[in-house]
């Protein structure tokens, strides 16, 4: 928890606009009060399905309320209509994603940071490199979109060893 305190700290994530989790308890422990609009956010996980677009998705809901679009990038996963229904999603504007080349991945969530429609985007990735990162930073920078990697098996190990100065708390990065 003190590593959160840390962050909390920091002027920078003051002035980051903020969209909410829509857990409370998360939101208490972020050090934006919620999930930062214009930055990549990544997600390392072990393996996808354990419940990390469930840590998401009230946000892309709230994002998406009025106009906006969400992109999802080659999701682990069909998309389940009715469940994501269920969440008050409109599915009309839920735009998937589908390529096989990492790059082309990369591309892809570029476009989708560039387009003034996308209030949302999440793209699940086996690995990215620190230019990668660089350039998505720099795209989600240009907007007030909710921006979302998951890096899964050795994406997480490449993560970890690059950023290896980084201390891990509780599953997070910080």
């Amino acid at each position: 928890m003190q590593a959160f305190e840390a962050l909390r700290s920091i002027t920078r994530w003051q002035r980051t606009p903020v969209l909410a989790t829509g857990f409370a308890e998360l939101d208490d422990y972020l050090p934006s009060g919620g999930w930062p609009l214009g930055v990549l956010i990544e997600f390392l996980v072990d393996d996808v399905g354990g419940g990390e677009l469930s840590l998401l998705l009230p946000a892309v809901q709230r994002a998406m309320r009025v106009t906006g679009w969400s992109h999802w990038i080659n999701p682990p996963h069909l998309p389940y209509a009715p469940a994501l229904a269920a969440a008050q999603m409109p599915l009309e504007r839920l735009l998937e994603i589908r390529v096989n080349a990492l790059k082309d991945q990369l591309w892809a969530m570029e476009q989708s940071l560039r387009s003034p429609d996308c209030t949302s985007c999440l793209a699940w990735c086996d690995a990215m490199d620190e230019r990668w990162l660089r350039r998505l930073q720099l795209a989600a920078q240009k907007t007030t979109s909710l921006c979302a990697s998951h890096l899964t098996g050795i994406g997480v190990d490449r993560a970890q060893s690059a950023r290896g100065h980084q201390k891990r708390h509780a599953g997070v990065a910080v």
